[in-house]
């Protein structure tokens, strides 16, 4: 029962439960599918905004940088295009 708690309800290993109980240590929980934050990356709000009323695609977005982004809203919000 023990193990079921650690692992399905704190999601930690016994190691790393009794590492943080003796030393302190919070266990790291980051999935290892999560992408780490880029500094030029593009918040989800912004790319909201250039699929819903400027009308691009996902796939166009791929590959956009930061600036091309900023120019291709500013286009869209100086000519409605």
């Amino acid at each position: 029962m023990w193990a079921h708690f650690l692992r399905d309800q704190l999601d930690v290993a016994a190691d790393g439960f009794w590492a943080c109980v003796r030393d302190g240590v919070a266990p790291d929980r980051t999935p290892d599918d999560v992408v780490e934050e880029v500094d030029d990356a593009i918040p989800v709000e912004v790319v909201t905004l250039l699929v819903e009323p400027v009308g691009l695609s996902r796939r166009e977005l791929i590959g956009m940088t930061r600036e091309g982004v900023i120019a291709r809203l500013n286009e869209y919000w100086s000519t409605g295009h």
